[in-house]
């Protein structure tokens, strides 16, 4: 994926219980200066922190 492309993501949750989902993820380039139409990330997978503060920011 490079700037200015549109992207379409869609998922699916593979797993889910108290602390986390799992989500199985498929990223579709829709628009772009460099072709047509492609698949950008697949398969993928993310992994949700249910409930826990994470990252840059947090106090």
């Amino acid at each position: 994926m490079f700037a200015g492309e549109t992207v379409r993501v869609e998922g699916t949750i593979a797993e889910l219980d108290e602390s986390r989902a799992v989500v199985e993820l498929t990223a579709t380039i829709l628009e772009s200066t460099f072709g047509p139409e492609r698949p950008a990330a697949k398969p993928a997978r993310a992994v949700v922190l249910l409930g826990t503060p994470d990252g840059p920011g947090v106090s």
